[in-house]
């Protein structure tokens, strides 16, 4: 009995169908068709959950008929055993999967990067209309600046929210590949790596022009400043401020996004074996931060009703943000 029979045997005794199975494993049913037809083999991930579900052993997967069979298969009989006991197993990439992956982070950049855009910019039109309204420019009251500039803040990071949520739903298949180690084929890694100089030139640019705009976007608030000009002017600059650094991350954060992909696959630069054991551990730390960020955000807002300034929270954020990665990081280094 061939692994694909004993595959397509186990599977109906346990009442799957072949789509239920693939959603399980997620994985196409034409994957599940071409593992019981004996024209694909499952990937190392795929056949330690085969045995887990099916309660058998890989080794009684991996063999022809229900004896040992020859001393190749013994060997990957054993790998497979060491690399279920092992927390941090090499996990095989198809070349199908591979492919899906790059597509599908390529695809979904903009969402990530459309919702942090969205989130930098939400307060502007609330910051510019509390301006005018506090000079009394252009017929507009305070109960407009912040009925209209709340309305449109919370609907910006609603948006902002289900743009991430949609991202994460999407992308949940590969999320395993930014902190467990993967093996791609040769053909796969040739292909990433050319794939990583050719956008090496449009990244450089992205990393120059959105750096820049960053730097640049608090001139006109240095200026407006230096010229003494009224609060509503200032406001104005504020939200233009917020406006440019917007565009800048946004350029930043989908163009590292896509080349964050290349180097995933080829674990490069910040997805090497021992940057992925301390990504695992660091996380953890690192994840509810920007959630109390957000509340340290409205919490201030609400309270002082100052939205042209409470701002502030995020540029500062982001500064103790990378610092404090960076002090987690070395630490959970040292304890390795």
């Amino acid at each position: 009995m061939t692994t694909g029979d004993k595959l397509s045997k186990l599977r109906k005794e346990n009442g799957y169908t072949q789509e239920q199975l693939a959603e399980l494993l997620g994985v196409s049913r034409q994957a599940i068709s071409k593992w019981e037809s004996d024209s694909a083999f499952p990937e190392t991930d795929k056949l330690i959950k085969l045995s887990d579900m099916y309660g058998c052993t890989v080794d009684y997967l991996l063999k022809d008929g229900e004896q040992a069979g020859d001393e190749a298969t013994s060997a990957i009989t054993a790998d497979m055993t060491a690399v279920k006991a092992d927390a941090a197993p090499i996990v095989a990439i198809s070349n199908e999967d591979a492919m899906d992956f790059l597509a599908v982070r390529r695809q979904l950049t903009p969402y990530v990067a459309g919702g942090v855009f969205l989130c930098i910019l939400s307060p502007a039109l609330l910051i510019l209309l509390s301006g005018f309204a506090e000079a009394g420019k252009f017929h507009v009251s305070e109960g407009l600046a912040v009925g209209l500039g709340m309305t449109v803040l919370l609907l910006m990071v609603a948006v902002a929210v289900y743009m991430f949520i949609a991202y994460g739903m999407k992308a949940k298949r590969y999320e395993f590949m930014d902190v467990t180690m993967i093996q791609v084929s040769e053909e796969i890694r040739t292909m990433a790596g050319t794939m990583k100089e050719e956008f090496a030139p449009q990244f450089g640019r992205a990393i120059a022009s959105g750096t820049v705009l960053c730097i640049l976007s608090v001139v006109p608030l240095f200026i407006s400043g230096a010229a003494e000009a009224p609060d509503y002017v200032i406001c104005g600059c504020v939200s233009l401020l917020l406006l440019i650094v917007a565009c800048g991350v946004f350029i930043l954060v989908r163009n590292g996004m896509i080349q964050g992909s290349f180097d995933s696959l080829l674990q490069e630069g910040d997805y090497t074996e021992e940057e992925k054991r301390i990504r695992k551990k660091s996380d953890a730390y690192l994840g509810a931060y920007w959630l109390i960020v957000t509340a340290i955000y409205l919490g201030w807002s609400f309270l002082t009703d100052r939205w042209d300034f409470t701002w502030i929270v995020w540029p500062v954020a982001g500064v103790l943000f990378a610092a404090i990665a960076g002090i987690i990081r070395a630490r959970v280094r040292n304890e390795q």
